[in-house]
């Protein structure tokens, strides 16, 4: 990546979600970089507003790709989420886990429609 200007494209929340987003980046063709991953374990030693959380940084010319392969990623990853979020019963309201068909409470059975 040497000979172009870098860019932060993605603060990971940890340095293992800045490894997958590198790892997601280079099957795309795209080279990365991870700044400041190693600075969370002496997070409560650091001054105040040092940001401790891992960047991902690419060349300036491969930045928009990036961020858009990071989009589609997050909202995979939400949608992920959402579809293990489980169900609510429509007679009693429970919430009731995704591998559940019936509800627990009630026994009212899920609606094939609802996720």
């Amino acid at each position: 990546m040497s000979g172009s200007e870098q860019t932060e494209v993605y603060a990971a929340r940890d340095e293992i979600d800045a490894t997958l987003v590198k790892s997601m980046l280079a099957e795309a063709g795209i080279k990365s970089l991870i700044f400041g991953g190693q600075l969370q374990g002496a997070i409560g030693e650091l001054p105040p507003g040092l940001p401790a959380a891992p960047r991902v940084w690419t060349s300036a010319d491969s930045a928009d790709t990036a961020r858009q392969l990071i989009r589609e990623m997050e909202q995979t990853r939400r949608q992920h989420r959402e579809d293990e979020a489980g169900w609510s019963c429509p007679n009693c309201s429970e919430d009731v886990t995704v591998d559940f068909e019936i509800c627990w409470n009630c026994q009212t059975p899920r609606i094939p429609d609802e996720s």
